[in-house]
């Protein structure tokens, strides 16, 4: 995995949630994580550029069927940020490719949840420990990442949100510095947004 690193440092400022670091950083915070369920969530987040609202709405059926992870994340347009309400014809649902990190950690993730029975598909992903029937919280999920950032000695904020402005610093490297194509891969309504 590549390190929490900004294109340059001038991004960095613009965004002071964002982490420029080391490439290092990365497996130190997912080392710092004690949970499969917390690691699961960082690695998906790295990997899917989704919203924390978007992950912590996924269904353990979303991503695990007949006893093997899916191909592809489908996101519902209702799940999305803008997907409800008035606007919600311009938002269009998310498919995204299962990284065979992300499978790894999701195999992980529910054998330590379900041990040797099947999943059950209607089970939000990311369940709460205290509150039965919940996904984990905004807040919690911040505390989680914090949390272990600071147990991994780690400078700097790391949230949901800079996890997926990560991913979205790897996507536009990936694609040649492509404004356009990162917009539609974490998708952004458009690319003025991506580009600030």
């Amino acid at each position: 995995m590549a390190g929490f690193v900004a294109a340059d440092d001038s991004a960095a400022s613009r965004h002071p949630g964002f982490i420029a670091g080391s490439i290092d950083e990365r497996p130190q915070l997912l080392a710092a994580l004690p949970r499969a369920r917390d690691r699961l969530f960082l690695i998906l987040a790295l990997h899917t550029g989704l919203r924390v609202s978007e992950l912590l709405s996924l269904r353990v059926g979303q991503v695990w069927r007949g006893g093997a992870a899916v191909d592809f994340v489908d996101v519902p347009r209702r799940l999305l940020k803008g997907g409800k309400g008035a606007k919600a014809r311009r938002v269009q649902s998310r498919r995204i490719p299962m990284h065979p990190v992300v499978v790894r950690a999701l195999q992980e993730c529910l054998t330590d949840t379900y041990g040797s029975t099947e999943p059950v598909a209607g089970d939000y992903l990311f369940r709460n420990m205290k509150r039965v029937g919940h996904p984990v919280g905004r807040i919690q999920a911040y505390l989680i990442l914090r949390r272990a950032a600071t147990a991994a000695g780690l400078v700097g904020t790391v949230s949901p949100h800079s996890l997926r402005r990560s991913f979205a610093t790897d996507v536009y490297k990936a694609t040649g510095n492509d404004f356009v194509a990162t917009q539609r891969i974490i998708g952004h309504s458009s690319p003025m947004i991506t580009a600030e």
